[in-house]
């Protein structure tokens, strides 16, 4: 393994490895700085691009910051699969994903990662300005511009990487972000951090083709810059993406000029749709319900009927323990939207949370009537029937479930042993008891229902052969740990 690779495995390693400050940051850049030979300017191959890109995405992963919300993921996946699409064809498998961070900020790693802060996302007004963003961001992956710069570097190129790592993981705004930027900006040439003006105009000049290509109005992305400036006076953080990004007022006279000349704004502003709703699930992810409060009620005083307000207050309203309330915007968002799947999901848990699951369920078939395979409605509906007492259609939605391919999780699979049980079939019951445990890293029990699962299960059956493999793998994996314990 090169060098270079092994300090960014270590820097990655040292920034999951628990809370630093930015004096502690600003050091282990510095040390880097200093200790690392150019030994990456000679070559950086579309190997190394999505083999760093791949490390760093682990990295990221196990951090906590990722969002996991495959409803927003899917969302982001629509639109920057419309942009690959409509540009030119790229040698990366490309992937959009969201961080938890109110920075305003998205950027590029190499390999083909776009990672968007749910910052930025907040400051989009529209669908076609969040695929401005995602389409120039798409522009410096396939022209290689970080590759470009480790490979004109003389000096520090994996510095230049574990730079960039820090400004992405830390990148929220005030003290923090400030120190990274400082000290890159100090390093000068020693760093390159910053994409060059010509970077820019290149992606600038792909991004606006790819975007005009795919549909999008093109003026977008000239209106979400004057956003970024205007956010720029008026926040109290400094945005992140004014670091990465530089010469935001070149680039706002540089898309008036091609928009002018080659790209008139005559696209849609939305394509994928309902970009309302998917800014309001960004916003129900942060947790602070009390901001999230303030938000939905300050937009429902200038807009009173607006549905997406209406649905996430009244989330927000049943996150704080205010049933009533929530009950009654739910019902008020369900009279103007009646097939809305969220507000139908959502206001069946509230149900189910409060007791009420008789009431939950026929809004919950509703649902389901809408979209069959919809795995959390799937969910619900099976605890719903559980707690009602009717076990065999418990029993029967939960089985419809397993046939469907998505990603079933500790929950789904517990209430399937909980319904298997009810019904007296004891090794079904286990087997998926069994199966949730080990999603819970519940190891032993895991294991214990594994054998209890064999004891009712016919011999050779399908299931029955499956918790053999299981409990092999669970057994082999334990003694792999203590072996390993040992050589420490």
């Amino acid at each position: 393994m090169c060098r270079g690779r092994v300090i960014f495995m270590a820097m990655s390693d040292y920034f999951s490895s628990g809370r630093k400050t930015w004096r502690d940051i600003v050091i282990v850049l510095l040390l880097f700085a200093t200790l690392t030979p150019a030994s990456l300017a000679s070559s950086f191959s579309l190997e190394d691009e999505i083999k760093v890109g791949e490390e760093f995405y682990q990295r990221i992963l196990r951090s906590g910051v990722l969002i996991q919300n495959d409803r927003l993921t899917r969302y982001l996946d629509n639109v920057g699969g419309r942009l690959l699409a409509a540009g030119p064809r790229v040698p990366f498998n490309f992937r959009f994903l969201l961080l938890q961070s109110n920075a305003v900020n998205a950027f590029a790693t190499p390999g083909g990662y776009i990672y968007v802060n749910l910052g930025l996302v907040s400051l989009a007004e529209n669908e076609a300005m969040l695929a401005s963003v995602l389409a120039h961001e798409i522009a410096h992956v396939n022209s290689r511009h970080i590759a470009s710069m480790i490979k004109k570097s003389q000096t520090v190129n994996a510095a230049t990487l574990a730079a960039i790592i820090a400004g992405a993981l830390l990148g929220g705004g005030g003290d923090l972000t400030a120190a990274v930027a400082s000290f890159s900006l100090a390093a000068g040439s020693m760093m390159q951090l910053k994409y060059s003006r010509e970077h820019e105009e290149e992606s600038d000049r792909i991004g606006m083709a790819t975007l005009s290509s795919a549909g999008y109005a093109t003026g977008a992305a000239l209106d979400f810059l004057r956003n970024m400036r205007k956010n720029e006076f008026f926040s109290s953080n400094l945005p992140s993406y004014f670091f990465t990004h530089p010469g935001i007022d070149d680039r706002i006279r540089y898309i008036e000029s091609l928009i002018a000349t080659s790209y008139p704004s005559v696209g849609k502003n939305e394509i994928t749709g309902n970009f309302l709703r998917f800014k309001t699930l960004i916003t129900l992810e942060g947790r602070d319900n009390l901001k999230n409060l303030r938000h939905f009620t300050t937009n429902l005083n200038n807009n009173p009927n607006s549905v997406d307000d209406l649905y996430g207050l009244a989330v927000t309203q049943e996150r704080l323990g205010l049933l009533n309330e929530a009950l009654n915007n739910f019902q008020k968002a369900l009279s103007q939207s009646p097939d809305d799947q969220d507000i139908l999901r959502d206001m069946s848990i509230s149900l189910l949370n409060a007791g009420r699951h008789h009431e939950a369920i026929p809004f919950l078939n509703r649902s389901l009537l809408i979209d069959s395979e919809n795995p959390q409605t799937i969910t619900y509906l099976g605890r719903a029937y559980l707690s009602a007492g009717d076990y065999q259609r418990a029993l029967d939605i939960l089985e419809r479930g397993l046939k469907i391919e998505f990603t079933k999780d500790a929950a789904f699979y517990l209430l399937l042993g909980t319904a298997y049980g009810r019904q007296n079939k004891q090794g079904e019951s286990h087997f998926y008891f069994a199966h949730s445990f080990k999603l819970n890293d519940r190891i032993n029990t895991s294991i214990h229902h594994f054998q209890e699962a064999l004891r009712h299960l016919p011999k050779n059956s399908p299931l029955n052969i499956e918790a053999q493999r299981e409990l092999e793998a669970l057994r082999d994996a334990g003694k792999s740990k203590k072996r390993e314990a040992g050589k420490r």
